[in-house]
């Protein structure tokens, strides 16, 4: 069976949408190469953009959170002492599928991490996602790299190391946490993301005959989040977000859909046409300028830092709001549709 041509489709009654998404043989064949790190040189936790966060700090003026981005080992981010765990986050404030992560110790101190989970936040679950556990790391070296792979095809803006126990018996600390993507692995589509309702199913295909569905291997980046049979058929079990991947038996053609899974029986949401905007702020909130905004799927729609959303491509997204301490105040759906 020749599928190169062929379009992932997605069966809604009598509609067929299509998604022209394919990644070449040579692409599929070729040894995984990385990105350099997509986190910026930071100078502050929220300088020159996104924001460093850590669970706690040894003290203010040399072991802040931002110190793991500065590209100064010598630093770096310290724990406060007595506590030899803790988190560091970095939030991009826009979506990244980070498939590798490295972590240098500092140069003038052995509070190095032993067990830790590297993790991204799942926006419609509200929840962690582990992405990567490591357990009883040792052979630390002053200044030495240490590179940590994965495999993700998810997208999410926020991501951190939770270490749960380290070296030192007095606290824990990062020279550097870097991040990369993957230069030939999964592409962002513009395409639209598949949203369900939780106990949803729909079914997916290859061609209008569902015979073919049974030449393809099916699988779901998160079998928890939505299910997908040896036909194509999709079941949503709670919220969150998967990657739907169909290959054919000779290797040659491989095709994915984004899957977003909401508890909700309606989507009450700010109805949009590209190109529309609206504006959205938070009453109780003493000062708004603290309030933080991220959207989903920026594909689908942008907002600002002040809260001003512009649709930019159809489908359904959500957008949050964090204060300062990044605990979220609230969330509302954006649909944005073609036309009238």
């Amino acid at each position: 069976m020749k599928l190169q041509k062929s379009v992932l489709k997605v069966l809604m009654f009598t509609l067929l949408l299509s998604f022209a998404f394919i990644m070449p043989k040579d692409v599929q064949a070729a040894e995984t190469q990385y990105s350099d790190n997509v986190i910026p040189t930071m100078t502050s936790n929220t300088s020159p953009s996104g924001t460093a966060k850590a669970s706690s700090i040894y003290s203010s003026g040399g072991w802040e959170a931002f110190r793991a981005f500065d590209n100064i080992a010598e630093s770096g981010w310290v724990s406060s002492n007595g506590t030899p765990f803790g988190w560091l986050e970095y939030d991009f404030q826009t979506l990244k599928c980070i498939e590798k992560y490295t972590l240098t110790p500092r140069s003038v101190g052995a509070e190095y991490p032993k067990d830790w989970t590297f993790e991204a936040w799942d926006e419609a679950s509200s929840t962690w996602i582990v992405l990567d556990t490591r357990s009883n790391v040792d052979s630390w070296t002053l200044t030495s790299k240490k590179e940590f792979t994965f495999s993700n095809t998810a997208y999410y803006s926020k991501y951190r190391i939770n270490i749960t126990a380290g070296h030192s018996q007095s606290f824990v600390g990062i020279g550097q946490l870097e991040m990369m993507e993957v230069l030939n692995g999964p592409v962002e589509s513009s395409v639209l993301k598949l949203v369900l309702e939780k106990n949803e199913v729909k079914q997916l295909s290859v061609s209008g005959d569902l015979e073919d569905n049974t030449k393809l291997t099916w699988t779901s980046s998160d079998a928890t989040v939505a299910t997908v049979d040896a036909n194509g058929k999709v079941k949503a079990l709670k919220p969150g977000n998967t990657v739907i991947t169909c290959t054919s038996e000779d290797g040659e053609y491989t095709d994915t859909i984004k899957v977003l899974v909401v508890d909700l029986d309606y989507q009450l949401a700010v109805d949009l046409l590209i190109g529309e905007k609206c504006r959205l702020t938070v009453d109780d909130a003493k000062d708004t300028a603290k309030v933080t905004w991220t959207v989903n799927d920026p594909t689908i729609a942008t907002v600002t830092s002040k809260g001003k959303v512009t649709a930019v491509g159809e489908g359904l997204t959500f957008i949050t709001a964090t204060d300062e301490d990044g605990k979220e105040i609230g969330k509302i759906f954006i649909r944005v549709r073609i036309t009238e």
